[in-house]
């Protein structure tokens, strides 16, 4: 099958116009990762794949990329011209080439939707959880979980005396929340990402000096050892006002993934689809009042191991079933089902 992969046309800076984000991402990147994971997977499946929206990526056999059309309205051309060449078009651009509520599109197209709130597509939307779908008022669309390449990861039971976050360093995302738990268990809690509010990360550095050790953002084996080393990973997504106009609801949570493949527990609030995905094989929820009121009885029990997670997460979400998934989805699509 020839499958036309469309990521978010987005640059790191509006200054540098080379700048796009990249498959994978080298950073801070959710959705680049997912398109990466999957492209691998289908192309195990045998698919060949083309890539337009990251133009700076690095091809590899079975990828074909297009490195000469970029932003959304050249992008969105292209594929008019071009669409015959594929059997379906994945988008995972969450309507950044195509406005398909206005538009009616003239090719088999699937979409992944990445945010919170209602898809732009008026078909064919494929949803990360049950909560997302839920939120967006996506009826019975698909559900299919986050995609991850379990060898890109290190495997580790020897857990170092300390707690990790990784991800955007944003109200939404419940940092303080982390650091305040991990201040009452007198424990270090490692920070990695970029952050972008600045009254949140100041507070947040002065108000738990002792606690937060800031690292910036990470990517490649720094990463990778960050993830196999945390005695646990804290996803507290919170239930207040997020990106995109909508009350945050963590629609798939890429790290989650990341750390279970490291055999790496995870703490997390019951906020959008960790209320799903965070179970006692993979790590710990806490109830809001829990969050609140610095409940730590729940962390002073043990954890599941390491081989116990990772177990849990690769019979999951490995790359290799979640193409499979998608791949059955594109089939149905090409032959005339459509949701």
């Amino acid at each position: 099958m020839n499958v036309l992969m469309i990521a978010p046309p987005i640059l790191k800076s509006e200054s540098d116009k080379d700048s796009w984000l990249t498959i994978p991402s080298l950073g801070y990147g959710g959705i680049e990762n997912v398109v990466y994971a999957l492209i691998n997977g289908l192309i195990y499946h045998g698919c060949q794949v083309t890539l337009v929206g990251a133009p700076g990526s690095i091809s590899f056999n079975g990828l074909t990329l297009i490195r000469d059309v970029r932003g959304s309205v050249d992008i969105s051309s292209w594929i008019e011209n071009n669409h015959n060449n594929f059997d379906i078009i994945h988008d995972h651009s969450c309507g950044l080439v195509f406005n398909a509520q206005q538009e009616k599109l003239s090719f088999n197209y699937i979409a992944t939707h990445h945010k919170t709130g209602k898809s732009p597509y008026p078909e064919n939307t494929v949803y990360l959880s049950y909560a997302q779908r839920s939120q967006a008022g996506g009826n019975n669309s698909p559900v299919i979980r986050i995609p991850i390449i379990f060898e890109n990861y290190l495997l580790n039971s020897q857990k170092d005396d300390c707690f990790l976050y990784v991800g955007r360093v944003s109200e939404w995302k419940g940092v303080h929340e982390a650091a305040s738990i991990c201040e009452k268990l007198e424990a270090k809690l490692i920070v990695a990402g970029p952050s972008w509010e600045q009254d949140y990360f100041d507070d947040l550095i002065n108000k738990y000096s002792n606690t937060v050790e800031y690292i910036g953002e990470v990517f490649g084996l720094k990463k990778i050892d960050l993830l196999a080393k945390a005695k646990a990973v804290f996803v507290l997504s919170r239930f207040s006002d997020g990106l995109w106009g909508d009350k945050w609801c963590e629609p798939g949570a890429t790290i989650v993934g990341e750390a279970a493949a490291s055999g790496t527990p995870i703490i997390s609030s019951t906020n959008g689809c960790l209320s799903e995905i965070v179970v006692p094989d993979v790590g710990i929820q806490l109830e809001e009042n829990e969050i609140n009121q610095k409940d730590i009885s729940k962390l002073q029990f043990q954890f599941p191991n390491a081989n116990t997670v990772f177990s849990y997460a690769k019979n999951n979400w490995n790359h290799l079933l979640i193409s499979e998934q998608y791949l059955t989805l594109y089939k149905n699509i090409i032959n005339g089902f459509h949701w």
